[in-house]
């Protein structure tokens, strides 16, 4: 449960409309900020400097759940003089009466801030050698001798050098090499009232890939199943 709280100016009658979970906390906070001269309203600002915290009393609203909602309808309904940017803060900027001069305080603090030295290769704590180029122009780690393109699988280079597949392992690439082969080659397919000997055959007809074949069968609402 937070509240709605209303701090007011009781020399002028001005005052600011405000949300919070601890509105007395809060109010504290806006006090500290003005004592300090670093709050955000310039308005609420000026008043403490001229008059000090004994000018402003705090006042209960209301307490409520919805503390942006009902902050809205406090604001639009009491029009306070001291929310310059409306709703939870807001823009306190383009509403701010000495704009110009901000303005040129703004540019002047981001053209005199020491600007960070670019640190390129080994004046970066993190670099690694970063990356490099294969003679044949793919990347590829700085550590390795040949990327995946060029390098070289011959003999006993080869991973598989040495063994040999099944005969049912040739037979299946040969099918593959030659468009013929699919995983579910052996299993039959329906597929809304036709029958196809395989997977790929009923992909063909529908111009579909096997995986979007294969999502129908397991899939109930399409009249697709596999034919044992």
């Amino acid at each position: 449960m937070g509240q709605i709280y209303k701090i007011e100016n009781v020399k002028n009658g001005k005052f600011y409309i405000g949300s919070s979970i601890n509105y007395k906390k809060r109010f504290r906070n806006h006090i500290y900020n003005m004592r300090r001269g670093t709050h955000h309203n310039i308005h609420m600002q000026r008043t403490y400097d001229k008059y000090g915290s004994e000018c402003f009393v705090l006042s209960l609203i209301e307490e409520t759940d919805d503390l942006f909602g009902r902050e809205r309808y406090w604001i639009d309904r009491l029009q306070p003089d001291y929310n310059i940017g409306g709703v939870c803060g807001g823009d306190n900027y383009s509403k701010h009466p000495d704009k110009e001069l901000l303005k040129i305080k703004l540019t002047e603090q981001l053209l005199s801030a020491p600007r960070p030295k670019p640190r390129y290769k080994e004046a970066n704590g993190n670099w690694r050698g970063g990356t490099t180029f294969c003679g044949c122009g793919n990347k590829k780690a700085h550590n390795a001798k040949f990327c995946g393109d060029c390098r070289d699988r011959c003999g006993e280079n080869n991973p598989f050098y040495g063994q040999n597949h099944t005969e049912e392992t040739k037979k299946k690439l040969s099918n593959y090499r030659t468009g013929k082969y699919s995983g579910n080659q052996e299993r039959k397919v329906y597929a809304d009232g036709v029958i196809y000997k395989s997977v790929a055959e009923c992909a063909r007809a529908y111009d579909f890939t096997t995986g979007a074949i294969i999502y129908r069968i397991k899939k109930e609402k399409f009249d697709f199943h596999y034919i044992e």
